[in-house]
Parts: C-alpha cells; structure tokens; sequence
C-alpha cells in the first residue's frame, strides 16, 4: 500500500534514504492513520519514528496516544511507550510500553484498564 504524507515541513536525504516531516505530520498508510509533531521514515529499512504527540487511529476505531512509537513492516508491527489507549467501546487502556505483532497481536507492559 501507498503511503500518505501531510506536513508543515519536510527535509528529503537522499544520501541517509530517510524522510523527516515535522509539524502537524499526518501520515495515512493501509487503515493506519499517524499524527505527530516529528516523523522520520528511514525508506531504506521501512521504518517509521514518531515523537511528540503521537496518535494513531486504528482501522477498528481504537486511538493510541504515546509519547514515542516506532512502527516497521508497512506500518502493521511496532513498538510504543507511556502509552494511553482509547477503545472504540470507550474502555481505556494505559501501559508503560507496547508492542504490536505480526498477525494484529499486541504485547503491553505495565498495562493498568
């Protein structure tokens, strides 16, 4: 799948093979939406750093809020810390640090509902 991305500004390095997009970044790739104030997305290595706050709107209408997510393999496999999520159902889910799988599985520690 494409990748979509708005920013107030980007930096290309051709040489690094990365992409760095900062303020009021908004990022759509497959179902996933990410919004940061600081993105950097290595091409070489399909990797994507998020800092400052970070939100992702899952396909299944879950939100995350984290302070730092870096998330690999298209976007579908990561990892995320001090992170507060908000179910669809409003149920609410914090954990000092997340990681997502393969196969939607999701690991959290620390994790306090």
């Amino acid at each position: 799948p494409e990748i979509y991305f708005t920013a107030d500004e980007f930096e290309n390095n051709q040489n690094l093979q990365t992409i760095t997009a900062t303020g009021n970044v908004n990022i759509i790739r497959d179902k996933l939406t990410l919004i940061a104030d600081k993105v950097i997305y290595n091409q070489k290595e399909d990797i994507v750093t998020a800092t400052g706050n970070v939100v992702l709107v899952e396909e299944d209408g879950n939100v995350i809020f984290s302070d730092y997510v870096e998330l690999t393999d298209q976007m579908s496999q990561g990892m995320m810390t001090n992170i507060k999520v908000i179910m669809k159902n409003k149920s609410q889910l914090a954990a000092r640090r997340f990681r997502r799988m393969d196969k939607d599985n999701k690991i959290m520690e620390n994790a306090a509902g």
